[in-house]
């Protein structure tokens, strides 16, 4: 895992616990990972979820709050957690930019 998060490749991961996770990085014909968070990192005015995650066993479903039109985008929360760490990212990346950026001046 550790080398996958190294290459950037741990974005469709889902932890139905602490041991056990749900890993649909080499499933692109699973559309469920592609749900987004209408929360982001930029909320957009109006825009909410439109569905939920339900675990049953080890599995995961992605369930419509509402009927959603053909074409309409599938919003899920990622949770306040996910997005914690995704800014916590940001700002490591951004200090290591900062401190290339100093050294080469």
């Amino acid at each position: 895992m550790k080398k996958r998060v190294e290459r950037d490749e741990d974005g469709y991961l889902f932890f139905i616990n602490k041991k056990r996770c749900i890993d649909a990085w080499n499933t692109p014909q699973h559309k469920a990972r592609f749900a987004n968070d209408a929360a982001g990192l930029g909320r957009v005015k109006g825009l909410t979820n439109n569905c939920n995650y339900e675990i049953e066993d080890d599995r995961c479903f992605i369930v419509a709050k509402k009927d959603i039109a053909a074409g309409e985008e599938i919003f899920v929360n990622y949770t306040k957690e996910y997005w914690d760490c995704v800014r916590y990212n940001i700002s490591i990346a951004e200090e290591e930019n900062n401190f290339i950026a100093f050294r080469f001046r």
